[in-house]
């Protein structure tokens, strides 16, 4: 494997090789160190606005908004005018996730609606 890794957090902790990146489900956001360090990409995974508004006071570098058009964890999906209204209120890039498609308009629809691309995309 020659890529970057992300590492989920608290998995990181442990992990003994390089990566790139620590990435923080929305349970896990609080948990994020304020003594970012430059070298290292966070992210993390938000599903609403008390999410979003978590984030803006950490130093994440972008966020997964989910799930955007197909339900995941029986998490109602947002559609591209929630995801949008959410894009609005982050001070950080979001990108979509969840039933996204690289075969169809979303990318387009979701730079429409204030994201800044798509994240697990589909190919079908």
């Amino acid at each position: 494997f020659t890529g970057d890794l992300i590492i989920d957090y608290p998995y990181n902790i442990d992990w003994v090789d390089k990566y790139s990146g620590i990435h923080f489900k929305s349970n896990f956001i609080r948990n994020v160190n304020y003594e970012k360090k430059h070298s290292i990409l966070y992210s993390a995974s938000c599903h609403n606005l008390k999410d979003i508004e978590l984030c803006n006071e950490r130093p994440f570098n972008f966020i997964l908004l989910s799930p955007v058009l197909e339900s995941h964890n029986n998490i109602i999906p947002l559609g591209w005018k929630r995801f949008s209204d959410l894009s609005k209120s982050s001070y950080k890039p979001t990108l979509a996730l969840g039933g996204t498609n690289s075969r169809n308009e979303d990318l387009t629809m979701c730079i429409d609606n204030c994201g800044f691309g798509l994240s697990g995309i589909r190919f079908f």
